[in-house]
């Protein structure tokens, strides 16, 4: 479903309908005492809780989006979330 509004979006706005260039990001935020469950501690930020990374086309439409532990370094969650990517781009295209 998501694909499908994204593609009509750039398509209604003059663009291809498939983004050839994206943006990865990734915020943390804090959970709360009962959420123990998958959560850990980002460093960087002294954040004790969960991130998240998503994965965003030029126009800012989502592509994907992983959220995990806080204690997760952003090289691995990002290559985890790429590869999430890669799936969703090669199931799309069968």
């Amino acid at each position: 479903m998501n694909a499908a509004l994204r593609s009509r979006l750039r398509q209604g706005s003059g663009r291809n309908p498939d983004p050839s260039g994206a943006v990865i990001d990734s915020q943390s935020v804090k959970g709360t005492p009962e959420s123990s469950i998958d959560s850990g501690f980002d460093g960087g930020k002294l954040v004790k809780g969960r991130k998240r990374h998503i994965v965003v086309d030029t126009m800012g439409c989502l592509l994907t989006v992983s959220a995990h532990a806080a204690n997760i370094y952003d090289g691995k969650a990002a290559r985890q979330v790429l590869m999430k990517l890669r799936d969703c781009i090669e199931s799309s295209a069968q």
